[in-house]
């Protein structure tokens, strides 16, 4: 009896469902180029689109541009050039070049490195609505990296990199308001500053939120919301050690080895230090 086409098409669906047709690693293998190669050309026109806008003047496509440049994303990459273009984008008003030129004069990433230049662009980042920016003359300034050091004054960026959506500034913060230093000690203000940063997912918040409640400190003693918080901590700890975050490892390794917002267990202590050691974090071997 002969095979229909019906036939012939069925059993030609059904083996490269099943991986086994001569031809599908020929039809991956082009799919792949042909997907690689129209990513390649998509990177150098979104390229070529944004330099004609930043040659135009806009500050966006300046900034863009300098992206492009400092990752080697659809040109090769330069970050002399891409420090240029930050620059240019900051002369222009946008914060974000400021924040962008900051971290490579921070880093001596295209240029040699100047703190102090550095410190003077996060400051204009800052000025022009970059959280990011206030953060970072917030650790200059706690730092001495560039300007002289003034922790008072650095808790004042880290309040307004916190109030702009950056939870890490929101945490230290809260740090400085729990130890006193140069603020007058408030635990009920470094609570809440916990509590914001566990609220934009920055684990460290959570766990000193946990701790908080556990404890009295500037709140009443509430044992089942310290345990939230301290479950909120774990996970993400856990998730943040998923992309090879080493001390995330570690302290996820900890709430397990005393059974803090989770049932004590030392099989997942002891897994979650190994990789916290196998990452580099020293402590953990």
């Amino acid at each position: 009896m002969p095979i229909s086409d019906n036939d012939n098409l069925h059993k030609f669906v059904c083996s490269f469902q099943r991986g086994k047709h001569p031809m599908l690693k020929v039809f991956l293998t082009a799919s792949f180029f042909l997907i690689s190669f129209s990513s390649i050309g998509m990177a150098q026109s979104f390229f070529e689109s944004n330099l004609q806008a930043c040659n135009g003047g806009d500050t966006k496509g300046c900034y863009m541009t300098g992206l492009h440049y400092d990752t080697g994303n659809g040109v090769a990459k330069d970050q002399v050039r891409a420090t240029q273009l930050f620059l240019k984008a900051c002369d222009g008003g946008r914060a974000t070049g400021c924040f962008r030129a900051g971290n490579n004069y921070g880093n001596g990433s295209g240029v040699a490195e100047d703190q102090a230049q550095a410190t003077q662009l996060f400051l204009k980042a800052c000025d022009g609505g970059s959280a990011s920016g206030c953060f970072e003359a917030g650790v200059q300034y706690s730092s001495g990296k560039g300007v002289a050091k003034d922790l008072a004054r650095a808790i004042q960026f880290f309040l307004k990199a916190c109030d702009g959506g950056r939870t890490a500034g929101c945490f230290i913060a809260g740090a400085e308001y729990s130890k006193g230093n140069s603020v007058a000690k408030d635990q009920a203000r470094a609570t809440q500053l916990y509590i914001k940063a566990c609220d934009g997912d920055y684990a460290n918040g959570c766990f000193y939120a946990g701790n908080a409640y556990g404890n009295g400190y500037g709140v009443a003693k509430d044992q089942a919301r310290a345990t939230q918080f301290y479950s909120k901590a774990l996970q993400g700890y856990i998730k943040l050690c998923d992309v090879g975050h080493a001390k995330s490892c570690y302290a996820a390794g900890g709430q397990y080895a005393i059974g803090i917002g989770v049932a004590k267990d030392l099989a997942l202590t002891k897994q979650f230090a190994v990789k916290a050691c196998t990452l580099g974090y020293k402590k953990a071997c």
